[in-house]
């Protein structure tokens, strides 16, 4: 299991599946994207212990979209130029803008089935 750490960070699993936790924001920087370079098929990324809605009470789960709406607790992903290269971001205040986000590489086909 890899976890994140500050921003800027390059995260790689081993053989096998792997789990990459994020456990808050702060573990994104704003001078870098955190980057998981070797995301495989059975592995998964695990934002659970990021409260998705900061104005509701308790802890909420994101919840998947094609694109931000304005509704906190939203998470969408992003084809980049490079194949294989996905951009995750995700909108914890509801102001359709990204809060935070991470890079993912070498994913050979994305679901929303990758993020817990």
């Amino acid at each position: 299991m890899g976890s994140g750490g500050g921003g800027g960070g390059t995260g790689m699993g081993g053989a096998g599946q792997d789990v990459f936790l994020f456990q808050n924001l702060d573990e994104f920087g704003v001078d870098g994207l955190d980057m998981i370079t070797d995301f495989e098929n059975g592995d998964l990324i695990d934002l659970s212990g990021i409260d998705a809605n900061t104005s509701a009470s308790g802890d909420q789960a994101f919840s998947w979209t094609s694109s931000f709406t304005g509704q906190a607790g939203q998470i969408r992903m992003v084809g980049q130029s490079t194949p294989g290269s996905w951009l995750i971001e995700f909108d914890i205040n509801g102001d359709a803008l990204a809060d935070a986000s991470f890079i993912v590489q070498g994913a050979a086909s994305p679901s929303s089935g990758w993020i817990l």
